[in-house]
């Protein structure tokens, strides 16, 4: 267990994520663990205007099914067409932009 607090990290306690000194400033490193998605790219989004019964986004996806993202996966990015639906093991959701996507996952063996 490591015994180190947010204000009296050490260079010595060895536990991933523990604070370690370089050039006088602490830095912290972490590496994800390796997750394995399943994920489609989207192929069509329709922008539903305001006002109307179902505003927000409509996308059709690689294998011809719809998909209607909720306002917090819109949140931080405008889905377009090439971008991904991506879904974890556990059910979670998101969605990823193209060179995002692309550059951190490899189709699986």
């Amino acid at each position: 267990m490591c015994i180190c607090t947010p204000s009296i990290r050490t260079p010595f306690c060895g536990r991933p994520g523990c604070g370690t000194r370089v050039g006088g400033m602490k830095t912290y490193r972490y590496v994800a663990r390796p997750v394995e998605v399943t994920a489609l790219m989207i192929t069509s989004v329709v922008c539903v205007p305001p006002g109307s019964d179902c505003s927000g986004y409509h996308l059709l996806l690689e294998d011809g099914t719809g998909f209607r993202p909720t306002a917090e996966m819109c949140a931080r990015m405008t889905p377009k067409c090439c971008d991904y639906l991506v879904t974890q093991a556990d059910g979670y959701q998101y969605l990823n932009p193209r060179e995002v996507f692309e550059r951190k996952y490899q189709p699986a063996a």
